[in-house]
């Protein structure tokens, strides 16, 4: 035969789980936060042009 749970057990069984997802959440928070797409101007500077887009005087 089981016993049935105190509504203490119970609710410090919720608590506890809600401190377990709080704490997780936290860990996970800052790895979100850094997965964000960045926008055109952020990657702007680390682009290298591979061409010269200067043309040559060709003794003009």
């Amino acid at each position: 035969m089981t016993s049935i749970p105190t509504p203490r057990a119970v609710i410090h069984s919720i608590r506890r789980t809600c401190v377990t997802l709080a704490a997780f959440a936290s860990i996970l928070a800052p790895c979100v936060a850094y997965a964000e797409a960045q926008g055109f101007l952020e990657t702007l500077h680390r682009n290298t042009t591979l061409i010269n887009t200067v043309p040559d005087n060709n003794g003009d």
